[in-house]
């Protein structure tokens, strides 16, 4: 079913036309300028992510561009896929939809609860379900009651054009299963643009659409081409395209048999790289994405890469580079011109930068230069720890980090500050996770949050959640395309970005008082907390009554010593900041005054995480934990230290009692030149001019970092 509001609100600004943004998209690489578009839309505490009122917003904000995702829910007896396809971006709805889920509560258990797959649910199932607030677990309001909480692709474009909106719209195809239902997934979507299209004469919405894929589906443009035509999608004007490639990818495409893969078409006016064909199929597939341009075929329909997104994470595979040091996010290596040179036919010393000669055949760093080399629009994906994940109040927590260590033993921990969502809704990982081991594709380290590193290796087109930081610092250099993006948005600092932290755009959130609750209740249900005062810890009611004396609210801080400063080890501190929490040599947990020892960032007694199972656990022997030996009707015990149980006088919730005031006043940013840097807009008022403010603190990522090579 498809339905469509009866009005829409229409920007307040005249945006730059899809054609305008069409135009500069497809001359991006040869301008060497910088576009971004807004992953899942401009969702907030108040607009869940993949929604019509993200999207509206970001419409309004003329985005040049909008990413989203595409998934199948399960086909009902006798329907068509296509109609299955919904925007949704996690493969499981826990997060997003279930109330009773609660993945903030770092339990890897969920999965299995409350959590179910989408591919087993009919678009039906999934609408009778609203969108959630990630932690409130609230509904979010909507902005038009006949629309449902998850969105058919069908809704979302019928809603675009019925509401005259210029942004363009990337496709991202998530796959699943094998590579023929993968590329059943991308046929599908485009014939879901065409029934839309057809719906609606005069939408041109073929030039308006784009899909992204990873092209081993399709290592060619003719193969997408074909495969369009074979299922009755022939646009006149063709179809645009945005192909991605990751290394898994890449493996695919090389296992192809021999041949399947012919050399690429010498660049425009140029000639290949090397005086020898390009030596893998990966190579050869990316040049022939890269020099595909808008009237390249003879086929019909003609595909148009606008882009090609390569996942590189750093700059290992280039042979010539220089170390850089940002001062919050660390060290890192771009490329440089130099002796050093390709085994590749042709190749000699001092090429430039990004020459592919200044490359290791086969690698991800040749495959970002050949696009280069062909002066297309290279794309990627700049990750941005979720918002959603270290709202205000979890800033300076340590979570659970639910990657199985490489070596065996217990799941490590991480700063809540760095964290992402595993896309099946379960809390949590963190960069240096998803590096790829592979003797193939070793990847070091993870840059792509370093905004000079992307500029030394020449991206144009950035997807991000946070595009306005992006925006802002591409802006100051001259970067950034104004054409397409005349209309600068402030970084809104209600999305706590750890992009606008490291540059500097806000300040980072104050730290929040918390309450330590143990899992075990009295006899008559009371909660139990922790508590203290100048030298003791114990446990027992959560009743100010009680002591009124003492303090049962606390303060958690990161530990930010060089050598754990991407881990979530914390302490724990009085109110005050005046005493530290610490395990004493003994059974005890003690209390320290903040100038002793003990109470040092470097000190490991001092030192807490807590794991996936709800432990606060010392880093002085991780084995160890905190616990009481609470037995009703006892007023109180002592706090403990000791090894795992199997009760739950050992697990503890860490509850926000508390947000603490803000950061003082801070000086505003100057405004950038040229442009309006608005506020961002709320549903009474757009666009209105007002500078906004930066900050002096920052991501607390000094001496290193989780981004250096190890």
């Amino acid at each position: 079913m498809s339905t469509t509001p009866a009005s829409h609100s229409s920007p307040r600004l005249a945006c730059p036309s899809y054609t305008v943004q069409l135009q500069q998209l497809l001359q991006l690489g040869n301008a060497d300028k910088v576009i971004t578009a807004r992953h899942r839309g401009d969702f907030s505490a108040a607009f869940g992510e993949n929604t019509l009122e993200a999207f509206h917003r970001s419409y309004q904000n003329c985005r040049a561009a909008i990413e989203t995702d595409v998934r199948f829910a399960q086909v009902p007896s006798g329907g068509d896929q296509k109609d299955a396809a919904v925007v949704f971006h996690d493969t499981n709805i826990g997060k997003m939809l279930v109330d009773r889920y609660a993945p903030h509560f770092w339990d890897p258990s969920n999965i299995g609860r409350d959590n179910t797959p989408l591919t087993q649910l009919t678009v039906a199932q999934l609408q009778a379900y609203k969108v959630l607030n990630v932690f409130t677990r609230q509904p979010l309001g909507r902005g038009d009651p006949n629309y449902p909480g998850v969105h058919t692709l069908n809704q979302l474009l019928t809603d675009y054009v019925r509401g005259g909106y210029q942004s363009l719209i990337y496709l991202d195809i998530k796959m699943s299963g094998d590579d023929v239902a993968n590329r059943k997934y991308v046929i599908d979507t485009a014939r879901v643009i065409k029934d839309v299209d057809d719906a609606n004469p005069g939408s041109d919405l073929f030039n308006r659409v784009i899909l992204k894929y990873n092209f081993h589906l399709f290592p060619r443009p003719v193969d997408l081409s074909n495969a369009l035509a074979a299922a009755g999608v022939i646009p006149i004007l063709g179809v645009l395209a945005n192909p991605y490639l990751a290394p898994f990818g890449i493996k695919r495409i090389n296992d192809l048999p021999a041949g399947t893969v012919p050399q690429p078409p010498v660049p425009t006016g140029g000639a290949r790289p090397y005086t020898a064909d390009y030596s893998t199929q990966a190579a050869k597939a990316v040049g022939w994405w890269s020099a595909a341009v808008r009237d390249n075929g003879t086929s019909r329909p003609i595909v148009t890469p606008v882009a090609v997104e390569i996942v590189i994470k750093d700059s290992i595979n280039f042979l010539n580079v220089r170390d850089q040091t940002h001062p919050v996010l660390g060290d890192y290596l771009v490329p440089v011109s130099g002796t050093a040179f390709s085994s590749m036919p042709g190749c000699a010393a001092n090429m430039p930068a990004l020459h592919p000669c200044n490359t290791q055949p086969g690698s991800v760093a040749e495959l970002a230069a050949i696009v280069k080399w062909y002066k297309k629009a290279l794309g990627i994906f700049a990750a941005i720890p979720d918002y959603l994940f270290w709202r205000d109040e979890y800033t300076e927590f340590g979570v659970p980090n639910l990657t199985p260590p490489s070596s065996g033993g217990l799941l490590k921990t991480m700063r809540a500050d760095v964290g992402y969502y595993n896309n099946d809704s379960r809390c949590c990982y963190w960069a240096d996770d998803r590096l790829s081991n592979d003797p193939e594709f070793i990847e070091g380290a993870d840059y792509r949050m370093i905004l000079e590193w992307h500029s030394a290796i020449g991206v144009n087109l950035f997807t991000a959640d946070d595009t306005d930081s992006i925006d802002r610092f591409y802006d100051i250099r001259g970067n950034l395309d104004k054409i397409a993006m005349p209309v600068l948005i402030a970084p809104d600092r209600r999305m706590n970005s750890a992009l606008a932290w490291a540059y500097r755009y806000y300040d980072r959130p104050a730290r929040p008082s918390v309450q330590i609750r143990s899992w075990q209740t009295d006899a008559a249900g009371n909660t139990l907390c922790i508590w203290g005062n100048a030298s003791s810890a114990w446990v027992g009611r959560c009743d100010a009554s009680l002591w009124p004396a003492e303090q049962t609210t606390f303060v958690t801080r990161l530990v930010t010593a060089p050598a754990v400063a991407a881990e979530g080890w914390m302490q724990i501190w009085n109110r005050t900041m005046s005493h530290c929490l610490y395990s004493d040599s003994g059974s005890d947990a003690r209390w320290a005054a903040a100038a002793s020892s003990q109470c040092q960032q470097t000190a490991l007694a001092s030192h807490w995480d807590w794991d996936n199972g709800g432990h606060i656990r010392t880093r002085n022997n991780p084995a160890r934990v905190l616990y009481s030996d609470y037995v009703n009707p006892n007023e109180w015990e002592t706090l403990k230290v000791g090894s795992i149980s199997s009760g739950d006088n050992d697990k503890w919730f860490i509850v926000v009692s508390h947000v603490g005031p803000g950061p003082g006043p801070i000086p505003p940013l100057p405004p950038i030149p040229g442009n309006r840097l608005s506020s961002p807009p709320s549903l009474l008022a757009l666009y209105f001019k007002n500078p906004f403010t930066g900050g002096l603190r920052v991501i607390n990522r000094l001496l290193g970092g989780w981004f250096n090579p190890r």
